[in-house]
């Protein structure tokens, strides 16, 4: 049975892996975090690119009169709205999509410059302890 390490394609990966098992749990923690913003922002920006239809149809046709199934069937909820309210829900979920994806964006940037600086600061400072902590005698065959 091979081990994982054997094949070369794996080695980047278990390369990382061990870099991950060096860093601290806040570490950890901060690109946990980085992963978890960027898919809810991946799916907030899919809700955005998807509520432009609905939001044209609607401005195109004030009416009220819609072909899409989801607004058909919100039309089946709600009788009473009629094509201006139904546009204006449009309109506000539009903008309030595209605004909670611009900021998720920007708090996806900062944690992605943040997380990972943390992360080479914390791992210079252990290789710098490492090389620091050797004993006198290593460290007078290699630099003498």
């Amino acid at each position: 049975m091979h081990r994982i390490t054997e094949f070369r394609v794996f080695a980047p990966f278990v390369t990382l892996l061990n870099i991950y098992r060096e860093l601290s749990a806040k570490s950890r923690r901060g690109f946990a975090l980085c992963l978890a913003v960027t898919v809810i922002t991946a799916i907030v920006e899919l809700l955005a690119v998807g509520s432009i239809f609905p939001f044209i149809e609607l401005i195109a046709k004030p009416s009220g009169t819609v072909s899409k199934a989801f607004l058909v069937d919100f039309r089946r909820f709600f009788p009473e709205v009629n094509g201006s309210i139904l546009a204006l829900v449009a309109t506000l979920a539009f903008v309030l999509l595209t605004v909670t994806s611009g900021f998720l964006r920007l708090l996806l940037l900062k944690l992605n410059s943040r997380a990972p600086f943390a992360a080479g600061t914390e791992l210079s400072a252990k290789i710098l302890e490492r090389s620091l902590l050797q004993p006198y005698e290593l460290q007078l065959g290699r630099n003498s």
